[in-house]
């Protein structure tokens, strides 16, 4: 088939959405399938043996688009939908893979354009504009009526995560498929630093190490408090954080510090992700504090693949894959959370068992191969609807 893939994002950047998109481009490619793919105007140029990246070219100077919601995002959207419309004039295409809020662009183009389009669903766009701002409140109702047009005239819906099919199931009854995310981590990755994370931690400290951005749904202010909690009993535990923007640094470092934290809590900056493996080799346990939303953070199945234990919030966003023969669970609560971090600290071997079990599960479930699989499983049905097998 020829497809045209709609990335409504700066691509390629090492996080998330982009990286599933590259795998999933990788997987088209290998297919025989060509693909085009319309992106944001930033991001590091990628090349395949199939595919092609096209990029907008906005009037205005924008640059630095973060993850969610944002003004800046809204405006090279609208660029997007323009190029979009002149590349479905100028080529035949059977089929449009939009991924997150471009398929509500693929929508208002079908009536004109005939092309059917998959809804590549990452994140229901109404919770995170409820996660970025209670100020979204009052568009919500409006989003969510696009967002359920846009499920239900889409040939098919590729979800995520578990949570996000039964979110499009209420709008859609058939034709919803799971592509869940897959570990990064392979026999490639970087052993270079291997004894970095010593330099930051205090003496004999254990090392937690989070990785990530630092919006405020991934649950910073927990992960801070609850170390609050715990060092009232125990202070054999110092906590690194891999990632964030300079100003989100700033920030928590302040809270940090007028918490009288600083011993215990170091913000490391960003990481390449190729360094990801060699960083969770360092730590004795893995952090996923977060706190909002329903889908499963892409670095989960990482930390799941490393072998080393992981704690995280007993929330869906991680229990859709995480139970607690895997990885130690919390309730959002910092006592709680402390509490297991404790239980973490003081029964290694029961660590160490259930991260050997969740390295078992990511190597069945969530490896490359079994992504691929699943891609072309979900593909050749596709064909077999349209016509094109």
């Amino acid at each position: 088939m020829k497809i045209l893939l709609l990335a409504p994002h700066p691509f390629y950047q090492e996080r998330g959405t982009p990286i599933a998109v590259d795998l999933l481009v990788q997987a088209l490619s290998d297919r025989g399938d060509h693909v085009d793919i319309l992106t944001f105007h930033e991001g590091e140029d990628k090349h395949y043996t199939n595919a092609r990246v096209h990029r907008i070219n906005p009037l205005l100077p924008i640059k630095g688009i973060s993850p969610g919601f944002s003004l800046k995002k809204l405006y090279c959207d609208l660029v997007l939908f323009f190029k979009m419309m002149g590349m479905l004039r100028k080529n035949r295409y059977d089929l449009i893979h939009a991924v997150e809020e471009s398929a509500t662009l693929a929508m208002f183009c079908k009536p004109f354009s005939k092309v059917p389009y998959v809804y590549d669903m990452d994140s229901v766009i109404t919770e995170q504009l409820l996660e970025k701002s209670d100020k979204f409140k009052l568009v919500v109702p409006l989003v969510r009526w696009f967002e359920s047009k846009t499920i239900k005239y889409s040939c098919a819906v590729v979800a995520v995560c578990q949570a996000i099919a039964d979110y499009a199931q209420k709008y859609k009854t058939d034709h919803i498929y799971l592509l869940k995310d897959i570990s990064l981590i392979t026999d490639q990755q970087s052993v270079n630093k291997i004894d970095e994370l010593k330099t930051y931690a205090k003496a004999e400290a254990m090392i937690g190490l989070y990785i990530g951005n630092l919006e405020t749904y991934q649950g910073i202010d927990l992960l801070i408090d609850g170390l609050a909690e715990y060092v009232k009993q125990r202070q054999d535990v110092c906590l690194l954080i891999i990632g964030g923007k300079q100003a989100d640094i700033d920030a928590y470092s302040a809270k940090v510090k007028a918490l009288g934290l600083d011993e215990w809590i170091k913000f490391l900056g960003p990481r390449p992700i190729q360094d990801m493996d060699a960083y969770m080799q360092q730590a004795d346990f893995l952090l996923s504090p977060r706190t909002k939303g329903i889908n499963t953070p892409m670095k989960i199945y990482s930390y799941l693949a490393s072998g080393v234990p992981v704690l995280a919030t007993a929330l869906p966003t991680h229990t859709q894959v995480m139970t607690d023969d895997i990885a130690f669970l919390s309730a959002p609560d910092a006592a709680k959370f402390a509490d297991i971090m404790s239980e973490l600290v003081q029964y290694p071997e029961q660590a160490k068992n259930k991260a050997e079990q969740a390295k078992i599960f990511i190597e069945r479930e969530h490896s490359l191969t079994a992504f691929r699989n699943r891609v072309n499983l979900i593909y050749d049905t596709i064909n077999d609807r349209l016509g094109k097998g």
